[in-house]
């Protein structure tokens, strides 16, 4: 059975190191220093990005997370959000650095059939004018290729 571990383990460097396999009881004095290191550096990133993958709903919001398992492995390469207002958005989990503004990568569709897309607060692609998103909405739009 694979061990489990939670963020709040990766903060001690007790749990750095079971989740490492590193055995500290056997470690050499040169081992240890290298597993300080590297445990100053994980803790040095960890502080300067921000967060992967979370994101502000407001009630009546619905969100899908498109999922890949690979093996014992779950990845979350993809989130779609419908807002309460009809408009869709797919979004795509990305590391930042603290202080920067992360700008969302995302495509959007919306009620008025506006799409476009953006990352980094930069337009990617102009907006585009498509079906709009209002009433019995039975057609196919294609999004982009993630």
């Amino acid at each position: 059975m694979q061990e489990i571990f939670t963020e709040d383990d990766l903060d001690t460097i007790q749990g750095f190191a079971r989740y490492q396999r590193f055995d500290l009881e056997r470690a050499s004095l040169e081992g240890m220093e290298a597993l300080r290191r590297c445990f100053a550096v994980s803790l040095d990133r960890r502080a300067r990005y921000c967060p992967v993958g979370r994101m502000a709903l407001k009630p009546n919001d619905v969100c899908y997370a498109v999922a890949i398992e690979d093996g014992d492995d779950l990845w979350v390469p993809l989130w779609i959000k419908r807002s309460s207002k009809g408009d869709i958005y797919v979004f795509w989990p990305h590391g930042c650095v603290e202080g920067e503004d992360p700008g969302s990568p995302h495509v959007s569709y919306h009620r008025d059939g506006t799409y476009h897309s953006k990352s980094y607060e930069q337009v990617t692609m102009p907006p585009q004018k498509r079906h709009p998103l209002l009433g019995d909405f039975k057609r196919c739009e294609h999004l982009g290729i993630f």
